[in-house]
């Protein structure tokens, strides 16, 4: 199932990108903005690319028949990639359980506008291949993630605009 939403970040683009990549900086946000625990592992911050290697673990609020699959919270690695000077990050998110049956990418397609601010826009390819339920959990992952990426446009734009 593809998705897609666009925020608007009062920020410039190049600021976005260092946020992003800001290990403390992206903690604050995750956590702020949605509770869910978030944690780096690993960011290099060189060219020709930056990277980040991090985990995220959130309570899972589903019907008892995903929470039975997963249980009852969700912990996930997440290695997100942009190629230094690129209008876009790309990232791959994988379940701890059923990575097989589970696929998350995303790509955030990040835009400088004349006011000085970024509209990112967030493309989701969400999907799950799991008998009598991948239905379900793609339309809840579908609906929880474009809320989930407005909280945190939010929260940055409330708390982290210098």
């Amino acid at each position: 199932m593809k998705v897609s939403t666009t925020e608007i970040f009062r920020c410039p683009v190049e600021k976005y990108f260092e946020e992003y990549f800001n290990p403390e900086g992206r903690h604050r946000r995750v956590v702020g903005a949605g509770g869910v625990s978030f944690t780096a592992r690993d960011v290099r911050r060189e060219a020709p690319e930056w990277t980040m290697r991090a985990e995220l673990v959130e309570k899972l609020n589903a019907p008892a028949a995903i929470r039975k699959l997963f249980g009852e919270t969700n912990r996930f690695e997440e290695e997100s990639r942009w190629p230094v000077g690129g209008d876009r990050i790309e990232v791959v998110v994988r379940p701890d359980r059923m990575r097989d049956k589970l696929s998350i990418r995303m790509t955030y397609r990040v835009e400088g506008l004349p006011d000085g601010t970024s509209r990112v826009t967030l493309e989701m390819d969400i999907q799950a291949r799991i008998f009598g339920v991948g239905g379900l959990v793609e339309k809840m992952a579908a609906k929880e993630m474009p809320h989930a990426f407005s909280k945190d446009a939010a929260f940055f734009n409330a708390h982290l605009v210098e």
